[in-house]
């Protein structure tokens, strides 16, 4: 069984860890019974946070989609431990889909509150990256009471915005940050100490991490030097160099020569 005393006195980076993945996606069942559900390529970091604490049980569920017309697995965590489930309850894990954890975040001592932000970032978070845009979101229920995690931005003076949709059947809610600066703020928040500790999803890190790298966003702005350099060095150049030499991306460059009417002579170029 789970060792409940764990849970009751927190006082491990892997408690207050479990907890706020717990706040994000753990389900309670009746009569006595906890269990979360994550994609089988997060099972092994999981369960390895998840095993310091006591005897969790550990499945692999098979899975078929009706949708995509595909079988996948899940790997479930659960435990049936009456104590441990009442101590959720107490704290409010069966209305979380509404209500903030303030309450189980005042038995967190304050150096140990960034694992229970990391836990919920990794139950309920996503780090997005694409060309053109950097995001970390958070989505919840259209409900969700999302101010313990505003007093997390503002105390680390994060802009962040707050999308609400109606969906036919209900609708979500969703936290979002959209500035690269704020991003890595945030992530060099919750992800101290982490390549020391094993504590967390390792593909999530390493998305952050993808984000925190990217160079900074080439000049768009095109003036005269830049022009004339460009309809000089079309056909002497790749569009990658040209990019390299006037700091801009290839997909300004393309834009650029597109509106000029510029063509390559030189079909390998």
């Amino acid at each position: 069984m789970v060792q409940f005393e764990n849970f009751v006195n927190i006082k491990t980076k892997e408690v207050a860890y479990i907890l706020g993945f717990l706040w994000a996606d753990g389900y309670i069942r009746k009569p006595y019974n906890i269990t979360t559900t994550i994609n089988i390529k997060d099972s092994i970091d999981i369960k390895n946070v998840f095993s310091r604490t006591g005897d969790w049980n550990f499945y692999e569920i098979n899975r078929y989609d009706k949708r995509n017309n595909r079988k996948y697995k899940n790997f479930t965590i659960t435990t049936s431990n009456k104590i441990l489930v009442n101590f959720l309850l107490d704290h409010d894990y069966d209305k979380k889909s509404y209500i903030n954890p303030y309450k189980i975040l005042s038995k967190i001592s304050t150096n140990l509150k960034i694992y229970f932000i990391r836990g919920f970032c990794d139950g309920d978070g996503c780090f997005y990256k694409n060309k053109s845009c950097n995001q970390f979101t958070i989505t919840g229920t259209y409900n969700q009471d999302w101010n313990w995690i505003e007093d997390v931005y503002n105390e680390l003076k994060i802009k962040y915005s707050i999308i609400l949709r109606k969906t036919t059947k209900s609708g979500y809610s969703q936290i979002r940050i959209s500035n690269k600066n704020d991003i890595d703020i945030l992530g060099d928040f919750i992800y101290q100490e982490y390549t020391n500790e094993n504590i967390g999803l390792n593909r999530k890190f390493l998305d952050f991490s993808n984000i925190k790298n990217m160079t900074v966003k080439r000049i768009s702005h095109w003036n005269k030097n830049d022009i004339d350099f460009l309809i000089s060095n079309y056909n002497n150049l790749s569009n990658k160099e040209i990019g390299l030499a006037l700091n801009k991306s290839k997909y300004s460059i393309d834009a650029k020569a597109s509106k000029l009417k510029l063509k390559k002579h030189n079909i390998n170029i």
